[in-house]
């Protein structure tokens, strides 16, 4: 749930940042909180895998929900040190990975973004010349036809 809750809060931050004049850097706030809900789950699950079954769920909640804060989950409480070390090794890298996949992706998008813009940009810039005369001549005004 914690997923989908953060998936709307970065939604809802590109809605509230996004205007006919913003640049791609408006956009990233947003953009990395959907991209490290993201990362961060996928790499949860995986890293899952190395713990005892009873934390495994704790694990991918606190991995996702830790996103709000941008810093790894928090071992839960009751833990033997060695479950407790071995959840904070875990949760640091899963939050180091799914980071760095997230700002691989707003970066891709930021770059992207600009790159499209000037492709667009360009293909009305030839279709402005195919439409404008070669001739450089206008029609002759003929007196009294104004």
């Amino acid at each position: 749930m914690a997923g989908l809750t953060l998936l709307a809060a970065g939604l809802l931050i590109l809605v509230l940042t996004a205007g006919p004049h913003s640049s791609a850097w408006h956009l990233l706030p947003g953009l990395i909180v959907i991209g490290l809900v993201s990362a961060l789950h996928d790499g949860a699950a995986q890293q899952a895998a190395h713990l005892p079954a009873g934390l495994r769920t704790p694990f991918i909640e606190g991995a996702v929900a830790g996103a709000r804060q941008f810093s790894p989950p928090v071992p839960p409480g009751g833990l033997t040190p060695a479950d407790a070390a071995r959840f904070a090794r875990l949760g640091q890298e899963v939050f180091a990975a799914g980071f760095a996949d997230a700002m691989r992706t707003v970066l891709l998008a930021s770059a992207a973004a600009p790159g499209a813009a000037t492709a667009c940009c360009l293909l009305l810039t030839a279709q402005r010349k195919k439409d404008v005369p070669r001739s450089g001549r206008t029609a002759p005004i003929r007196p009294g036809t104004r």
